[in-house]
């Protein structure tokens, strides 16, 4: 067995006797007990040398009930699954009459229709018995004489018998699946426990179908999950819990959804080998609810223990604190030690992905948190973690004093990024951390620093796994610089003709600038680069000088464009990062 990943989706429980025919005739069957072969089985009819004229096929259909009526029109007071017995007394006599009799129970979905031979017939009439056939509808005489009421306190006392075992042994199933609830059973024990109670294997899905948690039940794990997503794409069903084979082979399961308040996150899926109970439908169906609350008390518990961490987040971020000591006690309380530790500050920033959604908890930003936490877990870091508020998430890393902090941020680093890529809405993070301190009053410096780290990482090739100060270097400080009016008045200086030019000829010098002084002059490199020939970039070249007015062999002059042409490229960022997004 196995956790291959996280899901998300909605469940309730499904009546069995709410399920579509034919697939969920065996679930009903499982439900009663009983089909219309053995109520022919029972003593007062065995003798009765009964005749199956029609609907061999049927005898297996389900019956929920025995219904005795001689009415004519007895089908729209029938709900499904009565098997019919008369003498035929008041049956009508025209054969148009007759078929519609049939057609009716059939179309009601009664099992079957008994007819006592004698009273009215001596043999039946060929029109019941084309219609019958017709329909593959079962139909039998019965030969003698027998006492109908007999028959109804036979059949009635094993459904009801059967009806009792299924609901004791739904008490128990729902007893033991209780107390894994209460017990905090992960959600992988549940998978095992639905598969032990039902005697069959068991799979967990995600909306995408791929296998969250299974349990072989001795089956081959390679004969179970062969080819698991396209199989499991084609057991469709329409309500919550069904029973149903898959298209163009004779493997049946049993489906039901999984998830609550709304949300569907998931599905179960049983495999039927041998007999079917209702009991399995229910093991599954309560299995489902188990691992739906497992699911919500865990979030639950997750959401509060952020809750708890952003709280301190915010409070070193703002030095909200009367003490250093007071924070250290708040920090240990969830399970991170501050002092005689390196503390080092990080951001991670969510870029523009479906929803915003890193887990398969879908499109809550508290999850994104979780997911770091994760991470920090996994990669055996401790750590404070929270969404701050530009809804990034932030955090302190404390790393043993001995240790190669380096290698630690790395391996976190690594952590995320993979936890971010293995999601059903894979995202693309970056991570910015602040400079290595050692006590909790220099902490806010740290996470500041980070913040600005990751905003300006956006500026930069995104070929790191994460950044700091030593990467951002330049384009920090004009990232930090650019709401100053005299960094903006500096870029319109340099570039403003340049800009204007490439709007009024509909040409793209500033890009043949920006490679150019970003290849330090190396002429050679930047056509290579702009895939130009060398005389086309001189020509290029020639019309920067002349617009610009400067000359671009002097490194000072590159220097002064370089610089503009970063701190546009920060202007242009910012201006990016907060415009509102349309709405429709």
């Amino acid at each position: 067995m196995t956790d291959a990943g996280r899901f998300s989706g909605s469940t309730d429980r499904g009546l069995l006797h709410a399920m579509p025919s034919p697939p969920d005739e065996r679930l009903s069957v499982a439900a009663s007990g009983l089909t219309v072969r053995d109520v022919l089985e029972v003593p007062e009819l065995r003798g009765a040398r009964c005749q199956v004229l029609t609907g061999e096929a049927g005898l297996d259909r389900p019956v929920r009930w025995v219904h005795i009526s001689e009415l004519p029109d007895i089908a729209p007071l029938l709900n499904g699954g009565e098997l019919v017995l008369t003498t035929g007394i008041a049956l009508p006599a025209s054969d148009q009459q007759l078929r519609a009799y049939i057609a009716g129970l059939q179309a009601a979905g009664a099992s079957g229709l008994l007819i006592e031979l004698g009273r009215r017939f001596t043999g039946l009439p060929d029109a019941l018995v084309d219609e019958a056939t017709s329909h593959g509808f079962p139909l039998v005489a019965i030969t003698r004489e027998v006492r109908f009421v007999r028959v109804t306190e036979e059949v009635h006392g094993r459904i009801i018998n059967a009806q009792m075992e299924i609901l004791k042994a739904s008490e128990r199933i729902q007893r033991r699946f209780t107390e894994l609830t209460a017990d905090g059973a992960s959600t992988i024990e549940i998978v095992t426990e639905i598969a032990r109670v039902a005697e069959n294997p068991v799979v967990l899905e995600n909306l995408s179908h791929q296998v969250v948690a299974y349990e072989t039940f001795e089956r081959p794990v390679e004969e179970l999950l062969d080819d698991w997503e396209r199989r499991s794409r084609c057991l469709r069903k329409r309500s919550r819990t069904e029973f149903v084979t898959l298209p163009g082979s004779d493997d049946a399961w049993i489906i039901t959804d999984v998830g609550a308040r709304g949300e569907q996150w998931g599905r179960l899926l049983m495999p039927v080998e041998g007999e079917l109970h209702a009991w399995q439908a229910d093991a599954l169906e309560r299995g489902a609810t188990a691992i739906a609350l497992n699911r919500l008390i865990d979030r639950e518990r997750q959401t509060l223990t952020r809750q708890a961490h952003r709280s301190l987040l915010h409070d070193i971020r703002r030095r909200n604190y009367t003490s250093a000591a007071a924070v250290i006690v708040r920090a240990l309380s969830l399970g991170v030690q501050l002092s005689d530790r390196a503390l080092i500050g990080f951001v991670v920033d969510v870029g523009d992905t479906p929803n915003r959604a890193l887990l398969a908890y879908e499109s809550v930003t508290g999850d994104h948190a979780e997911l770091v936490a994760e991470a920090a877990r996994s990669a055996g870091v401790q750590a404070l973690v929270g969404i701050i508020e530009t809804d990034q998430v932030a955090g302190v890393l404390s790393v043993p004093l001995d240790s190669a902090q380096a290698d630690v941020i790395d391996r976190f680093a690594k952590a995320v990024h993979r936890a971010a890529v293995s999601t059903s809405a894979p995202a693309a993070v970056r991570i910015g951390v602040g400079a290595t301190v050692d006590s909790v009053r220099d902490l806010h410096r740290s996470l500041i620093e980070a913040q600005q780290v990751v905003d300006i990482s956006r500026t930069l090739p995104d070929d790191k796994t994460y950044y700091s100060m030593l990467d951002i270097e330049i384009r920090g400080l004009l990232y930090l610089l650019r709401d100053d009016s005299r960094l903006q008045v500096f870029i319109e200086r340099e570039l403003a003709p340049l800009l204007s030019y490439d709007d009024a000829h509909d040409t793209n010098l500033v890009d043949v600038l920006r490679i150019y002084v970003t290849e330090g002059g190396n002429k050679s490199t930047a056509a290579d680069r702009l895939q130009l020939s060398r005389p086309s970039l001189y020509q290029r070249l020639e019309t920067i000088s002349q617009v610009l007015q400067v000359d671009l062999s002097s490194v000072e002059s590159r220097l002064s464009l370089h610089v503009a042409l970063l701190g546009l490229e920060a202007v242009r960022w910012h201006a990016r990062d907060t415009e509102s997004p349309a709405t429709d």
